[in-house]
């Protein structure tokens, strides 16, 4: 018997304890993998030409995505469909705790103003976490290395940042965030678990393009994938406009940490924000004041989500 089980699928199971799955091959078949199941001691390959040794018998009760089959009276049935309870936040998690830590971000980069801010955290000794989309120029390239040489986080802020291309529906969204992984595979040699949604996990623009549900589906997908996406708890407004004065910069982040221990700042480093690194001095000073220490994110670090996707 031969079935054809989407690429997606990582694990096969079986409804039968006692039935061994499977001796098999895998080869890759139109974007599918094709597994040949016999009563043999199971095995099949992830990756093409490498094998993996699975237990001689299954020892729960589960089964095969989208095939309904009988083998010799044994029924390998469509599973349940998962369903996930979505939270609309701000939903915290992480380490929270009394101390009074402030993480730095910086959305859109790499520009000329993210090197600026990387001279300043260089000045200041403060690390900060990056969320950057995709830029193949050889002045933008050094800056992803230099982000990451010099100490600091970096996160997955999608390839192309146009809500019309990545909120059209979950697998565009995928395709343009791949997009970015492989550069920055190729620039810095790894892909970051990291991540930010354009616009934040509860946006509604994305509606325009994919339909009320399109967030859902994919915070739903990401957090299937692995991925951990962060929002903000302090926004410094610099995005309302390509002017918005140092001051006004200022007086936002500093009128927005009042009662918080734990900040998660939003910036943007795009090109056009050029009051923001004019900013950034005073606020680390006001910060400091204030007793906070400031450290990157990290899956252990306390973070903030919008919209966030549990099983």
């Amino acid at each position: 018997m031969k079935y054809l089980i989407p690429l997606i699928l990582l694990m096969i199971h079986f409804s039968l304890i006692t039935f061994q799955a499977l001796d098999t091959y895998a080869r890759e078949h139109n974007e599918k993998k094709e597994y040949v199941f016999d009563r043999n001691p199971v095995q099949f390959s992830e990756t093409i030409g490498t094998k993996y040794m699975f237990k001689k018998e299954i020892s729960s009760e589960k089964s095969i995505r989208f095939v309904t089959k009988e083998i010799e009276g044994i029924v390998i049935n469509e599973p349940p469909v998962v369903k996930r309870s979505f939270f609309a936040g701000p939903t915290y998690f992480g380490n929270v705790s009394d101390e009074k830590i402030a993480f730095l971000t910086f959305d859109d980069g790499p520009s000329k103003n993210t090197e600026i801010i990387l001279d300043l955290l260089k000045i200041e000794g403060i690390k900060a976490t990056f969320f950057v989309n995709g830029k193949r120029g050889d002045y933008e390239k050094s800056l992803y290395k230099r982000i990451v040489d010099e100490g600091h986080a970096i996160g997955n802020h999608t390839y192309s940042h146009d809500y019309s291309i990545i909120y059209k529906s979950k697998e565009a969204f995928l395709e343009d965030f791949r997009k970015l992984e492989s550069l920055l595979i190729e620039t810095i040699g790894f892909a970051p678990k990291l991540m930010r949604f354009p616009g934040g996990s509860n946006n509604s623009i994305s509606q325009r393009y994919g339909g009320k549900d399109i967030m859902n589906e994919i915070v739903g997908m990401m957090t299937e994938l692995g991925y951990l996406h962060t929002d903000w708890n302090v926004d410094s407004q610099d995005s309302l406009s390509n002017n918005r004065s140092k001051k006004e910069i200022i007086e936002q982040v500093v009128d927005s940490t009042n009662g918080k221990n734990e900040l998660v700042i939003l910036f943007h480093d795009s090109k056009p924000k050029t009051t923001t690194p004019e900013a950034l001095v005073e606020i680390i000073e006001d910060l400091r004041n204030q007793n906070f220490r400031f450290e990157i994110m990290d899956e252990n670090s306390f973070f903030t989500q919008f919209l966030s996707a549990k099983k």
